[in-house]
């Protein structure tokens, strides 16, 4: 038993120093494939993330662009009109448009605004269009002043009426009030 170990042994030496020291070429291949999929993985990763970046920052450009226009047709500055199709003067690559529908409600000068703002690309299934909507109800206080106003004038002169129609009446009232202060002084002379 002693022997067959040996000789065993002794093959197994051999056969290690014929064997030339490295890999062997499918090794080299199969490494080499490894390392081509993980790149590629990795490559398909990083451009996952640059493109969710992208669109992101567009996404939050869409909603401040959407505010600001808001709060411009709200402060006065853009006319509350329908627009069904704008562009913003700071925008160099002429991409962002907006729009603005104004819609009454059931309350006199209440109104819907419902601003959009959108990128304008070439192609609408591109992950850069995006769009922001933003709706809020407006109350139009400068209507309302001049319906007050309009009123207030006719409130004014129904006080100049009015105060003309108690000037009358007390005349006529004093008038009365004479003629009876003479009928009691005339009839108190009597009955004396």
């Amino acid at each position: 038993m002693r022997e067959k170990a040996a000789t065993r042994t002794a093959r197994i030496e051999r056969a290690n120093q014929d064997r030339p020291a490295g890999l062997t070429l499918l090794e080299v291949v199969l490494s080499i494939a490894i390392f081509l999929s993980t790149l590629a993985v990795l490559s398909q990763l990083i451009s996952t993330g640059v493109r969710a970046a992208v669109r992101s920052r567009l996404q939050t450009q869409a909603v401040l662009r959407c505010q600001a226009k808001m709060e411009e047709i709200l402060a006065g500055a853009e006319p509350l009109a329908e627009v069904s199709e704008g562009t913003f003067e700071d925008d160099e690559e002429d991409n962002w448009r907006w729009s603005l529908s104004v819609e009454p409600t059931d309350t006199d000068n209440l109104y819907k605004l419902v601003v959009k703002v959108w990128r304008r690309t070439e192609d609408e299934t591109d992950l850069s269009f995006v769009s922001c909507t933003l709706t809020r109800l407006y109350f139009d206080r400068q209507a309302v002043a001049q319906q007050t106003a309009e009123s207030g004038q006719v409130l004014e002169s129904d006080r100049t009426r009015n105060n003309s129609n108690r000037s009358q009446q007390e005349g006529q009232a004093a008038g009365a009030a004479a003629d009876s202060n003479n009928t009691t002084t005339s009839s108190g002379a009597r009955s004396r």
